[in-house]
């Protein structure tokens, strides 16, 4: 069962294969800041983003955020997953999301499939391939960096150790 707010991407190695939960409206929306940038500057943006927080952000028809809201947990995205009995399943940050999504370093199945090292490789990569677009026009973004946070699980079929490592 999962239960997702804001723009965290789940990932899953379910029955059905791969199986990828995440919140286009964030993909579409920094695409969107991105152009307006371009277009009228930074200013234009920090009032956009501070126009969408102060009227859709844990409205209806807006987007939900735990943040100060206990009540946006009944806006969130839930379900359930039909994991393998070894399967795999992460959850991204957006910020770690850029990797596979904006700037194409990895895929969800490699990240399923990796080890702890490749999901490290896969952050350090990301941080080299931010730092060296500063002003963000080889991949348009709205900030150079974001936070990376990546949480990667094994589902265990039971009698297996708890003290393996992935």
């Amino acid at each position: 069962e999962y239960i997702v707010l804001a723009d965290i991407t789940i990932a899953a190695d379910s029955s059905d294969g791969l199986v990828l939960i995440q919140d286009q409206l964030s993909l579409e929306r920094e695409q969107y800041l991105y152009e307006l940038e371009t277009r009228a500057g930074q200013e234009a943006v920090n009032r956009s983003i501070a126009k969408r927080r102060a009227t859709l952000m844990n409205v209806p028809g807006g987007y939900w955020t735990l943040s100060n809201q206990p009540r946006a947990v009944h806006y969130a995205r839930s379900g359930y997953l039909d994991l393998q009995p070894t399967g795999r399943f992460l959850l991204a940050s957006d910020g770690y999301s850029r990797a596979v999504d904006l700037f194409h370093l990895a895929s969800w199945r490699d990240l399923l499939a990796g080890e702890q090292p490749d999901v490290y490789r896969t952050l350090e990569e990301l941080r080299q391939v931010e730092s060296s677009d500063p002003h963000r026009k080889a991949f348009p973004r709205v900030t150079t960096n974001d936070d990376a946070t990546l949480l990667l699980l094994q589902v265990r079929s039971p009698g297996k150790s708890h003290g393996d490592r992935l």
